[in-house]
């Protein structure tokens, strides 16, 4: 009996040490990680920055806005919604050489009553009182055929997309995107 009692001394101080040094490999490691991947959105600063953006929304220009989790794969989306997307170290299907940071994202949904041309107008006022003007799609932004694309700021490397689609269905429903360029390397051949 007194020898089992003296394994038990001896395997738990084993034991705890084995767990420590677990504990501190998995932190070196997820540290050593991140460093290796440098850039995304380092403290959220770009997310701060392009979060004030939604205001140009019709529906979201004043009054709190209740941002919704993502992912969100199985819920039934509001009508109306906005979602931060922060940017992750992501690839082309793991192909190599494809590596590299996503955009920072939110994506807005909300309705609209009115003509599409009364739509693009009235952004591009509100946009355009931030800096922001029309232009073509920028390289590192997602725009799937967007109806309009804008800008910002104004000159010659955009670091901010904003573009508006219209959902098929024809059920006044509009989604906005607002992306900003992540730090680092981005993710390419997609």
């Amino acid at each position: 009996m007194a020898h089992l009692a003296n394994r038990r001394k001896i395997a738990v101080p084993v034991a705890l040490a084995l767990a420590v040094l677990i504990a501190l490999a998995v932190g070196v490691w997820s540290r050593s990680a991140a460093h290796a991947h440098a850039g995304g959105d380092p403290g959220g600063r770009l997310m701060a920055k392009i979060a004030p953006v939604v205001r140009v929304v019709p529906g979201f220009e004043h009054g709190h806005i209740r941002w919704i989790a993502f992912p969100c794969d199985s819920c039934q989306f509001p009508v109306t919604y906005a979602i931060k997307v922060e940017p992750r170290w992501d690839s082309c299907d793991g192909m190599a050489g494809t590596f590299g940071w996503d955009p920072v994202a939110i994506q807005v949904g909300f309705r609209w009553t009115g003509s599409s041309h009364a739509l693009v107008d009235l952004l591009n006022e509100r946009l355009g009182a931030r800096g922001w003007a029309k232009g073509p799609a920028q390289p590192w932004g997602d725009d799937d055929g967007a109806d309009a694309v804008w800008i910002g700021p104004h000159g010659h490397a955009p670091a901010e997309e904003f573009t508006l689609d219209s959902m098929p269905a024809g059920n006044h429903q509009w989604m906005a995107f607002v992306e900003a360029k992540p730090q680092g390397q981005l993710v390419k051949g997609c």
